[in-house]
């Protein structure tokens, strides 16, 4: 349909003037961009739009904080490591034990979540900690709720789960993990 897209027009046209042009039929397939195409399709219907004020369309706009949370769970780690985080508060060494990657990209993706506001990070020592943030926007916290019911039915995530709680009680661990304090179920 949108074969032969041409973008044609001047970008200091007047709105007006780009709809009076609209008011002629357009070849199929000769849509020139979208405030054109929303105009021609406005008239085509019969209804009345802002085409003859001279103001642009716009397109909806999004959440920066949401489309931040979409961006950050497209990535498996950062799934992970939100699924490890979900429960409590975890120190990194954790992160790297139980995910099998090198701290550098743990911190990496840890630093991505921060970034975009949904863990924060606490330093005890030479140790960091994570949780998610306490001041996580209410529709992103609906979305992680239901992302964690996801969580708990998929056989990876199950198994990162058991594997932090097998860490975090046994007395046999790495020298790294046996100086690193236990991951705290009750911090949020």
């Amino acid at each position: 349909m949108l074969e032969g897209l041409e973008i044609g027009l001047h970008p200091d046209m007047e709105m007006r003037e780009r709809c009076a042009l609209e008011s002629v039929d357009i070849p199929e397939g000769q849509i020139h961009d979208f405030n054109t195409f929303a105009c021609a399709n406005m008239k085509s219907k019969g209804m009345s739009g802002d085409c003859s004020s001279g103001r642009r369309m716009s397109k909806p706009s999004i959440s920066p904080t949401l489309v931040g949370l979409f961006e950050a769970l497209a990535d498996p780690t950062r799934l992970r490591l939100i699924n490890l985080i979900r429960s409590g508060e975890v120190c990194v060494c954790f992160f790297v034990e139980v995910l099998g990657e090198p701290q550098p990209k743990i911190s990496r993706h840890l630093a991505y979540l921060r970034r975009n506001e949904i863990v924060e990070d606490r330093r005890e020592g030479k140790w960091m900690h994570y949780r998610i943030s306490a001041s996580l926007p209410e529709e992103a916290g609906r979305i992680l709720e239901t992302l964690s019911e996801t969580f708990e039915s998929d056989p990876l995530f199950v198994r990162d789960l058991a594997a932090l709680d097998r860490l975090s009680c046994s007395t046999r661990v790495s020298s790294t993990l046996r100086r690193a304090p236990r991951p705290n179920k009750n911090r949020r």
